[in-house]
């Protein structure tokens, strides 16, 4: 284990921080805009998704232990306003990876905030036996490449942002718990110190099945500081009006409506995911600067249950999850490793 070190690191904050991320991104937006192809359509941005992933959600105990926050704020533009840049990239790609099939590319943008905590909120002192305490804010940019019929999806991200105190991950839960009235969590101090970090992430899927039942299996990984993952798994689905795909955890999963789909949509799943874990910033530690740091587990899986509920362009979804153990040696006095949390995501799917 690493030893633990001053994690204040820089001093410029944490708003002009984020403001550079979202400048970063404004700035891709702009050029974006510039070099639409053709005529741009009335509605440029026509999704959003909003998804919170959060202990207190589960529907076992709702103890800050762990991965104890997320919220991941998604953009899509219409299809007819992808740039030009993108729709290259997407025709070079679409080829490789569907053939002649014919392709709906889609551009977006995302903000991401994650807060990782020890089991026990209460020590002033480092906890040498638990994972670290740890923040992460970051804005990413989405390529997504689906079918026209809707039953095969890949999904491109590049991720800018960074970990540390600069994050705000320390205010947000102090403020929250003080809201709430709930304990402070004390151990802050020994948080992972900051470090800029980049992240390309991949994702394809395919849907099998009909209206009323289906299953979707999944792919993917992750190359960079933050994170070295592959990872594969699937969703089973059972409901009515069937279409589109599933909700993943921390992931985009916003498809525009078409104009045959039906009003109502409804459905449950159940799913897994494997991942091998070849380096995960929030166990491993810092990459350059010496930090706190535990044992990874070189293999996670998590199982979920939930449901969906859309009506014409808007909908709720709800994900329990139970992750399997992630570090070892377990903390002292834990008898179990796996943790439990919750993802409820809302999202609005405007029409063409």
């Amino acid at each position: 284990m690493k030893e633990a070190c001053d994690s204040r690191g820089p001093s410029f904050g944490v708003v002009p921080a984020a403001l550079a991320i979202a400048v970063l991104l404004l700035a891709v937006e702009a050029r974006a805009q510039a070099g639409g192809a053709g005529k741009p359509p009335a509605r440029k941005w026509v999704s959003w998704q909003l998804q919170e992933e959060n202990d207190f959600l589960a529907p076992t105990d709702g103890d800050d232990e762990f991965y104890t926050q997320g919220l991941l704020l998604t953009l899509d533009r219409h299809p007819d306003a992808t740039p030009k840049w993108a729709s290259k990239i997407s025709d070079k790609l679409g080829k490789r990876l569907f053939g002649a099939r014919e392709l709906s590319p889609t551009f977006g943008i995302e903000f991401g905030h994650y807060i990782f905590t020890p089991e026990d909120l209460d020590p002033t002192e480092l906890q040498t036996d638990d994972r670290p305490y740890a923040g992460y804010l970051y804005g990413g940019l989405l390529l997504t490449l689906t079918t026209q019929d809707q039953m095969a999806q890949q999904i491109f991200e590049l991720q800018l942002g960074f970990v540390g105190p600069e994050s705000g991950a320390e205010w947000v839960q102090t403020r929250l718990h003080e809201l709430i009235d709930s304990r402070e969590p004390r151990g802050w101090d020994h948080q992972l110190p900051f470090e800029p970090t980049l992240e390309l992430i991949y994702l394809g899927r395919r849907r099998f099945g009909s209206s009323y039942l289906d299953v979707v299996p999944h792919w993917g990984g992750a190359l960079g500081n933050v994170q070295i993952y592959a990872n594969a798994g699937f969703t089973l689905r059972f409901g009515r009006h069937l279409s589109g795909f599933p909700v993943l955890l921390n992931r985009a999963t916003i498809l525009p409506l078409k104009d045959d789909r039906p009003d109502w949509e409804f459905y449950g799943f159940v799913g897994a995911e494997g991942r091998w874990v070849g380096r995960n910033l929030f166990l491993d530690g810092s990459t350059f600067r010496d930090s706190h740091s535990v044992d990874r587990e070189p293999f996670v899986y998590d199982l979920k249950a939930g449901f969906s509920l859309r009506y014409r362009s808007c909908r709720i979804s709800y994900t329990a999850v139970r992750r399997s153990q992630e570090f070892d040696p377990l903390p002292m006095g834990r008898t179990r490793g796996e943790h439990d949390f919750g993802s409820l995501s809302f999202a609005v799917d405007r029409r063409f």
